[in-house]
């Protein structure tokens, strides 16, 4: 929340011989879709290779977009390009990345992180997106299921199809402002740890008033440091 991002203008403005990284936070939920989800994109090759795929995890953890993608490459490709114009990707400098990997929570992010990709490896043999029953979006928000070289977001959450069903049934606000999907997500951070909880509401940047003091008052009693992090930014909000 309240993290500066910069245009892609401010790294090409480096020039084309700059090695310096490109550092980027995954801002799905601030695009037109609304939805916090993995960012992948398909970034192609210049010598007639397989193209190669960044992926943006879900989290709040800033992550090194040039770690395994030449710097000018990322940069001309147009499906990078639109991601951060449709604000699915946020980019901020190396200082703004080093910082906020030492936030609290930090570590325990990473090893979330660490957990999930080491499940989905040994989940056998790969599944495709039809198979995962994950929601695949173009960056315009269009759904396209014809053409998946494109860059997509990946949302594999069991709320969205629960939310889906309640929507078919017209199943209004939980409250005013605070929707189903919304409601069922703090209901699933109350169902783990004080810290999980803290990381997954700095991985959704964008909230409104009304879902933050909801978030204060609904989350469980224990949950002493994500109480006070969601406390501290309706202030931020207030002033």
């Amino acid at each position: 929340m309240g993290i500066k991002t910069l245009p892609l203008s401010f790294f090409e403005k480096q020039g084309s011989k700059s090695t310096a990284p490109i550092w980027g936070i995954n801002t799905a939920d601030q695009s037109e879709i609304q939805t916090m989800a993995e960012v992948i994109i398909s970034v192609p090759s210049r010598n007639g290779q397989d193209p190669d795929i960044l992926r943006i995890a879900q989290t709040w953890l800033p992550q090194e977009l040039t770690q395994n993608i030449q710097r000018n490459r990322l940069i001309s490709s147009s499906q990078f390009r639109k991601a951060v114009s449709n604000r699915l990707i946020g980019l901020i400098d190396e200082e703004t990345a080093e910082r906020m990997m030492r936030q609290s929570g930090a570590k325990e992010e990473q090893l979330r992180l660490r957990a999930k990709m080491a499940h989905v490896r040994k989940s056998g043999a790969p599944r495709t997106i039809a198979d995962s029953g994950s929601t695949v979006t173009r960056a315009d928000g269009t759904r396209d299921e014809d053409d998946l070289n494109k860059t997509v977001v990946i949302d594999h959450g069991e709320e969205t199809k629960s939310v889906a069903e309640l929507a078919a049934n017209g199943v209004e606000d939980f409250e005013p402002g605070i929707t189903p999907a919304f409601n069922m997500w703090v209901q699933k951070l109350n169902s783990g740890s004080d810290a999980n909880a803290k990381n997954e509401i700095k991985s959704r940047r964008s909230y409104k008033q009304a879902e933050l003091r909801f978030l204060a008052r609904s989350l469980n009693k224990r949950f002493k440091e994500s109480i006070a992090f969601v406390e501290r930014n309706i202030s931020k909000k207030a002033a």
